[in-house]
C-alpha cells in the first residue's frame, strides 16, 4: 500500500512538472509571437490574421492543450515576422511600383 501511494505521489508531481513545462514553453512561443507581431505593427504592418491566431493560441493554451497553441504561436511569430520584412521590402522598392 505505501508503495502504491508513493508510485501515485512520484506520478502526481512527473505530471505537475509536465503540464509547468508546457507552460513555460507555451509562455516563451507566445511572448516571441508577440514581440514579432509588435515589431510589424510599430511600423504599421500588422497583418490582420497575427492577432486572431494569438488569440486562439491563448484559448488552446487555456485548455490545456499546449502543443496546439505552441504551433498556433509559431505560426503568429511567423507572420509577425514576415509582414515586418514585407514593410521593409516595400519601404526599399515602392518605387518599382510607380507607374512610369
Amino acid at each position: 500500500m505505501l508503495n502504491r501511494s508513493i508510485c501515485t505521489a512520484v506520478l502526481l508531481v512527473l505530471s505537475a512538472v509536465a503540464t509547468a513545462g508546457d507552460n513555460a514553453g507555451f509562455e516563451a512561443a507566445y511572448n516571441a509571437a508577440e514581440a514579432a507581431r509588435k515589431k510589424a505593427a510599430d511600423v504599421e504592418y500588422e497583418w490582420n490574421t497575427t492577432a486572431p491566431l494569438l488569440q486562439k493560441a491563448q484559448d488552446a493554451a487555456a485548455a490545456g492543450d499546449y502543443d496546439k497553441a505552441i504551433t498556433l504561436a509559431g505560426e503568429a511569430k511567423k507572420q509577425g515576422e514576415l509582414a515586418y520584412a514585407q514593410s521593409r521590402y516595400e519601404a526599399k522598392h515602392w518605387r518599382d511600383s510607380e507607374i512610369r
